[in-house]
């Protein structure tokens, strides 16, 4: 069997794309924004719906990105019962900075009213949210904190325990069921979880003390209404 290989596409010196990768199947524009350090894919009829949507959520990975940029963001909306990505973009980086030139590029583009945004729990998304969208509801995705909290216990070489202990596992799935606790009462129940965990515990309470940021969480409203499943 013969393999062809896929061409690798590469933008020039100054951050454009190949003309082939500058429109859609259907011959519509799909460049938003290019340069070195950003580029933004999306169409009209795209922010069109974007506008038309309230509620909008956010990503980031970072598997699939070409070389040179890291990571892909990517900005959704509910269309008939189905979150869609509507804009894509590469960024050359993760900090806040580079979020905010993401989302000053969109924002310019209409007079979106977006009344709330859904995002993981990257520090930059975080922070350029507060910046860029700072009177709308800003909601965590709860997928995405059980995978940072997984994550938390393999680094933390408690797999084992996890599988074993059977009450270390159910105090780490209380804690990630912390997202559907009424906002005030989020400090008593985690310590209340706290006091469960024995010592072997302590890096990955002192991950998830550091993370559930009392004035973020405030700030967020990541409580039992809104954190959702994205």
């Amino acid at each position: 069997m013969i393999q062809q290989q896929r061409t690798t596409e590469t933008v020039d010196v100054d951050g454009h794309l190949p003309e082939k990768l500058r429109k859609t199947y259907h011959d519509e524009g799909f460049i938003l924004h290019e340069d070195k350090k950003l580029i933004i894919f999306t169409k009209k009829t795209n922010l069109s719906t974007l506008k038309q949507n309230k509620h909008w959520f956010a990503n980031g990975t970072f598997k699939v990105c070409p070389d040179d940029y890291y990571p892909l963001f990517t900005l959704h909306a509910m269309m008939t019962d189905a979150i869609i990505p509507l804009v894509y973009a590469l960024l050359i980086g993760k900090s806040a900075e580079d979020y905010n030139l993401f989302f000053e590029n969109v924002l310019e583009q209409n007079n979106f009213e977006p009344e709330s945004i859904m995002t993981d729990f990257e520090t930059g998304t975080i922070k350029s949210v507060k910046d860029m969208l700072p009177n709308i509801l800003h909601k965590g995705c709860l997928f995405h904190f059980s995978q940072a909290a997984w994550r938390q216990v393999q680094r933390k070489g408690l797999i084992t325990k996890y599988s074993e202990d059977e009450f270390f596992r159910l105090y780490v799935k209380q804690s990630i069921a912390l997202a559907f606790v009424l906002l005030d009462q989020i400090i008593t129940g985690f310590v209340l979880i706290c006091n469960q965990f024995d010592d072997d515990a302590d890096d990955l309470l002192e991950y998830l003390k550091k993370n559930m940021d009392w004035n973020w969480l405030k700030e967020a409203s990541i409580g039992s209404q809104i954190m959702e499943y994205s």
